[in-house]
């Protein structure tokens, strides 16, 4: 602060030409120039000592109660050479959190008055102002008094134009308007003096003489020229004039005074300087015209002085719904509702090119837009005008109150919400979910969802959600871990959220926690009949994951032996007839849970039938040839079309074939397919050339309404394959039937919709196609037997040479094995004991150790793995590690259902196993990755 101090005296004694000093509020003196000690002596300390006491608490009381503005206080002074008056000039300063006055004291000279001469005039003004300037706004005031909003808006902004005071009061001397240059001179703003009698702000010897120049402009209706007022009021050569403004019937409603200064003459300009001018307004009329075209934004140009509108371009037009006629008839104030003419009052001080707002404004059909204006002061065809541009935030203010909305939502939910990224890893969480779960916020948002979920769900979850090839909202009933470890049900709904290439960047999760009757006193759960399909998929999965491992080792150990006796080779080949039976019926089983719990989506696609008939050979090869039963072909019609789900229809196809093979006394079964009419095709099934057996119809027909128990009785069909046939003929939409009727039948049929029914969301990924009307009426061909040959034989391949072919060399290939079972990890390594080194963890969070410390060629990583962390999440996680990018990585799992293989691979895996790992399946993947 001293420094402040030191620098404000260098000021005062170099560039103030009266007596001054620095004082605090208290009136204790820090600093005095030359001037004040030349005059007043170096002894005041304080302030308050050289004045009267009434003088005194005068100032006293200004310095308590003063703003930012200077103010001006008339004093006497007592001081050690005399008496005098003075008018004190007051500014703070504000430093050190302290605020300081800077004081200047002005004499007054006794002799001013004799000074002061008074001129009345009974001419107009007009007659002896010669500023154009001045005479234009007077005209101004006497065509808009009393003034209207606009009016008094447009009036005080040319005021505050001019470089001398101007003032207007009414008949009681109250002032009505003042500009800028006067209200500095008051010490307060334009708006603050309005309303207000001059006698509060002027010295008491200039609000005389003033008050006794309005009585009589008052009383004779005549304008007065006041000159020699001082240095205090008015700049050197500087005078006042003052004039009446006159109501019809010649009575004075209100005082006009400005400052002037005489010999402000006008300039006539020359022909040759108007000719330049107007040239110059045309050019800047042709430069703004080319702008409204060029510019994409909203502008449009409007007369200062009437707000009529002078040109606008098409952007504006089409922001506000007008034609271009219609606009150039209207003025700003159009634009505005009646309630907001006051933003447009405030909103014309604005001279400056920065956009201000926002502001409301109103289009041609009533409606609202809300806008920002950058206001450019312009001369276009030599008038005073505004250019605005507009820039249109209706749609961005229309957002912020949804996002409001949205956030108000989010956090005054009942429900607990988390937001995902696309991998799961939780961004954000409401209050809910620690409330309901009892996780610390800070540790839910550092989390991923899945490590919340119950381990027998995550699968699942993982499935429905993150890994789903068709992401669209999924709702689902899980159990969600509490900090305690109890496992909480709730039902969860999630929904993607798209980035603008419409792939996915959020997931929002809605969890609806479903409490006991104890806690809530509301029973929310029901509970039905039979084994839940959930549990059923865990528990193949837990005699999946042993049963493996007992394959496994059988084949080791029947590989083991060198020269097996006949005994052992049957039994050899018995145990893997029976693994074959075992993992097939174990792998329809896990279908059918997920069917179940409708985990598996339709992926419909069009089809051609015969398209298919190459893999239905194949698929029922090894059934037929234990059975001694041929497929052959009936009609089938080259052009039969369909749309859907691939897999699931030959799968349920293909388990049909099996059973009217395993069904038949027959040598043959017929496979036939054609249209019934726009809407459905059929696929026909028969044992001989010309029509079904009344047994194999019957048994066809047993599959879909005896009891399981039956039918594995007397077909030895597993219960899950029937459970499986049934789910599919729901899921297809297909009927069975015998054609060409029930009580007579040629054939027994299967009927298919010629389009699966999807969601909305899954019918936009399919083709449109339909098969054409002149398709349908194509010949059937009928495929003769003799054309379908019984056994094709495969020409022999040339084997490459060993110099062909680059050798796997297992000695040099370090291997990290993340998997969840002991038994799996031992047998993986009498499998794989050749590699040159093996580790094995049976988490993420103990393979990260391992992933940091050493450099693996390959990962193999089981699905279902301990911790918090399956497969999925342990995959997107070491890929991000650094040196990991790329290192092959194989998923495997102990089972698998179709189409899960692609979806693996798509996750970013480099190949997929399933168990059991035989060393042959092994070589294979490796071959694969390292080739």
């Amino acid at each position: 602060m001293e420094n402040l101090l030191e620098n404000i005296e260098i000021f005062l004694n170099t560039n103030v030409s009266e007596p001054s000093l620095i004082v605090d509020e208290e009136g204790n003196v820090f600093k005095r120039n030359s001037l004040f000690e030349n005059r007043f002596g170096e002894s005041i300390d304080f302030l308050f000592d050289i004045f009267s006491q009434e003088d005194a608490e005068k100032v006293a009381h200004t310095l308590l109660r003063m703003g930012d503005e200077p103010v001006t206080v008339e004093v006497s002074l007592h001081t050690n050479i005399g008496e005098g008056k003075y008018l004190l000039k007051i500014s703070p300063v504000t430093g050190d959190a302290k605020r300081y006055f800077i004081i200047s004291f002005s004499p007054l000279e006794n002799s001013m008055e004799r000074n002061v001469r008074f001129r009345y005039l009974a001419e107009e003004p007009e007659e002896f102002i010669e500023d154009a300037r001045i005479i234009e706004l007077l005209n101004k005031i006497k065509s808009n008094y009393p003034f209207t909003i606009i009016g008094k808006n447009i009036v005080q902004n040319e005021a505050n134009k001019l470089s001398g005071y101007f003032w207007i009061k009414d008949a009681e001397r109250k002032y009505v308007l003042v500009n800028k240059k006067y209200a500095e001179y008051l010490g307060a703003k334009p708006s603050s003096v309005e309303g207000l009698p001059e006698s509060e702000f002027l010295p008491p010897h200039i609000e005389k003489m003033l008050a006794n120049t309005d009585a009589y402009i008052l009383e004779t209706g005549n304008a007065t020229i006041i000159e020699g007022l001082g240095k205090q009021f008015l700049p050197p050569g500087e005078a006042i004039i003052e004039f009446p403004l006159l109501d019809i019937d010649d009575n004075v409603i209100a005082i006009v005074g400005l400052s002037y200064r005489r010999g402000d003459e006008r300039k006539e300009k020359s022909e040759a300087e108007q000719n330049e001018n107007e040239n110059l307004i045309n050019e800047s009329v042709e430069m703004y015209d080319e702008i409204l075209r060029q510019f994409p934004e909203p502008i449009f140009i409007y007369d200062v002085e009437n707000l009529r509108f002078l040109e606008v371009n098409k952007a504006a037009l089409d922001l506000y719904g007008y034609t271009r006629e219609e606009f150039l008839g209207m003025d700003l104030t159009d634009l505005y509702a009646p309630e907001d003419i006051q933003s447009l009052i405030e909103s014309g001080t604005n001279g400056k090119s920065k956009y201000g707002g926002p502001w409301r404004q109103k289009r041609k059909d009533g409606s609202s837009v809300i806008v920002q204006i950058s206001r450019i002061p312009i001369e276009y065809e030599g008038r005073a005008a505004h250019m605005s541009v507009i820039k249109d935030l209706t749609s961005k203010t229309e957002l912020d109150k949804k996002i409001q909305l949205y956030k108000a939502a989010f956090e005054n939910s009942g429900d607990a919400i988390l937001i995902t990224d696309m991998h799961g890893f939780v961004k954000y969480s409401n209050d809910n979910f620690a409330k309901y779960f009892g996780f610390p916020k800070s540790d839910v948002e550092q989390s991923t969802f899945l490590s919340f979920v119950a381990d027998e769900d995550r699968g699942n979850v993982n499935k429905a959600v993150f890994q789903s090839p068709i992401p669209d909202v999924k709702t689902m009933e899980i159990k969600i871990k509490k900090s305690d470890g109890e496992l909480l049900p709730a039902k969860v709904i999630s929904s993607p959220i798209f980035d603008f290439e419409d792939k996915v960047e959020r997931y929002v999760l809605i969890i609806k926690p479903i409490f006991s009757e104890s806690r809530t006193g509301v029973i929310t759960e029901t509970t039905t009949r039979g084994i839940d399909p959930g549990f059923l998929s865990n528990l193949f999965h837990e005699l999946l994951t042993p049963l493996n491992v007992i394959i496994g080792f059988v084949q080791e150990l029947s590989e083991s032996i060198q020269n097996p006796t006949e005994d052992q080779r049957e039994a050899i080949q018995i145990i893997k007839e029976n693994q074959k039976v075992l993992m097939q019926t174990m792998d329809t089983a896990v279908e059918y849970s997920l069917l179940e719990q409708n985990m598996i989506e339709l992926s419909p696609k069009e089809i051609t039938f015969v398209d298919l008939l190459e893999h239905l050979e194949n698929s029922t090869k090894k059934i037929s040839d234990s059975n001694e039963v041929v497929l052959s072909y009936g009609k089938i019609s080259s052009s039969l079309k369909f749309v859907t789900d691939r897999q699931k229809f030959l799968t349920f196809l293909v388990q049909i074939l099996h059973f009217a093979i395993t069904m038949t006394r027959e040598s043959k079964i017929f496979l036939s397919a054609n249209y019934v009419d726009n809407e459905k095709f059929y696929v026909g099934i028969k044992d001989t050339k010309n029509g079904i057996s009344e047994d194999l119809f019957k048994n066809l027909n047993s599959v879909f309404k005896d009891d399981e128990n039956n039918i594995r009785r007397n077909f030895g069909l597993s219960r899950f394959t029937v459970r499986l046939v049934k789910k599919l003929l729901n899921i297809l939409k297909a009927e069975y039937t015998g054609l060409p009727s029930e009580d007579s039948p040629n054939e027994f049929a299967l009927i298919f919709p010629l389009r699966l029914e999807v969601s909305e969301k899954e019918e936009e990924t399919i083709a449109e196609e339909k098969p054409r009307e002149e398709e349908k009426t194509e010949e059937i061909k009928e495929i003769p037997e003799e054309e379908k040959p019984e056994e094709k034989e495969i020409p022999e391949k040339s084997v490459p040479s060993t110099t062909s072919k680059k050798t796997l060399d297992m000695s040099k290939l370090s291997c990290l094995y993340l998997e969840d079972q002991i038994d799996s990890q031992i047998l993986f390594r009498a499998q794989m004991k050749e590699l040159n080194s093996i580790e094995f963890a049976t988490s993420l969070e103990k393979a990260l150790p391992l992933l940091k410390s050493k450099k693996f060629d390959f990962i193999l990583m089981d699905i279902n793995l301990q911790g918090e962390y399956n497969g999925l999440d342990a995959l997107k996680i070491i890929r991000q590690m650094p040196g990991y990018e790329n290192i092959p990585i194989i998923a495997v799992t102990a089972y698998v259902v179709p189409g899960a293989a692609e979806k693996f691979i798509q996750a970013g895996f480099n190949e997929f196993i399933t168990k059991p790992l035989l060393r042959e399946k092994i070589i294979g993947a490796l071959e694969k990755v390292f080739s």
